[in-house]
């Protein structure tokens, strides 16, 4: 009788409950490697900025120097020269915007990635693939290309928006 009891006691303990409502939030932080990407972006960018500026500027301002250094014709390098920074900057603020989730930051990083890598191989053509300087090349066009890969991957495109 007492076992009656209390199951019927449990019973009523259970419908008096009321059921709990567990919400669950869902995350709208930017994944792990997108952030991981962003950062290092940014730093090449900064990084790449002031070495162009600071190269450029000392090889327009010296251009008997630079014409020893490039091997080339320095009436080319200003111009092209000023096309580095855009580039980097647009760099720059198309990763800002990829880590806050928005596509139109992998499109101007796509452009301005482009538009580095171009401008690289036309102002380096006559010696960017040959001896030392294509370690030098190496070192920036391939993190460029692997990154525009990354950055195109499903991984990574399916969280923009």
């Amino acid at each position: 009788m007492n076992d009656s009891n209390s199951n019927q006691e449990i019973t009523e303990n259970n419908a008096n409950q009321n059921p709990q409502v567990v919400y669950v939030q869902k995350s709208d932080n930017a994944p792990a490697i997108l952030i991981i990407l962003g950062v290092l972006t940014i730093l090449g960018s900064l990084i790449l900025m002031t070495y162009f500026l600071f190269f450029y500027s000392l090889a327009s301002a010296a251009s008997d120097f630079a014409s020893d250094i490039t091997n080339q014709n320095v009436e080319i390098l200003p111009f092209l020269s000023y096309l580095y920074a855009p580039a980097c900057i647009g760099t720059l603020i198309g990763a800002v915007m990829m880590i806050t989730k928005k596509k139109k930051g992998l499109m101007l990083y796509t452009i301005c990635q482009i538009t580095f890598i171009l401008v690289y191989i036309i102002n380096n053509v006559s010696f960017a693939f040959a001896g030392e300087f294509f370690t030098y090349t190496l070192l920036l066009l391939v993190p460029s290309v692997l990154f525009l890969v990354l950055y195109w991957s499903k991984d990574i495109k399916k969280h923009l928006s």
